[in-house]
This record gives structure tokens, sequence and C-alpha cells, in this order.
């Protein structure tokens, strides 16, 4: 890794690493699945799990049409793991 550009290693991390922060990693005004679409769009061409089935995966089926400030703060906690998770390969 310390041998490649800056370039490449940005690439490598936002096609490889997923981010959890405590809070602040979800965009208020979009809804939880646009979140997860976000993630994946800034992380590009990589292949993924769709973003329902994240949600899914972490029980937020239900509330993927809800704005962040709608969750409840163990909700908030699991939309920011599938937002970290939308960049990962399956």
């Amino acid at each position: 890794m310390s041998r490649r550009s800056e370039g490449e290693r940005a690439a490598l991390r936002a096609r490889s690493i997923g981010m959890l922060f405590q809070s602040g990693n979800l965009v208020d005004h979009l809804t939880v699945e646009q979140n997860v679409q976000l993630a994946q769009r800034l992380a590009g061409p990589v292949e993924r799990a769709a973003a329902r089935d994240l949600l899914e995966s972490v029980g937020l089926g239900d509330r993927a049409a809800s704005t962040p400030p709608t969750l409840s703060g163990g909700e908030a906690a699991r939309a920011g793991l599938a937002v970290a998770l939308a960049t990962t390969r399956r």
C-alpha cells in the first residue's frame, strides 16, 4: 500500500473499507435507503448487494423510506452499519 499513489490508495479504501461512525454518518434529508445508495455511488463501480437487501440484513427493511432524524438510536446505529457495509463486495 505505501508504494501506491495517493489516488490508488483512496480508490482502494473507497472500494474495500467501510467506516462506521458513532454518529454523523447519515445525511439527514435523505432516506435510509438513499444513504446506502449514496455510499455505493461514492465507492464507484464494484459488485455489491442491493441497498434494500443490506437494510433487510440489519433489520431495517421496514424503515428504508425513513429519514435519519426519525430513527431511534439503535436504528440509526444499524443504518450506519448498512452504510459502512454498502461498499463491501459480496
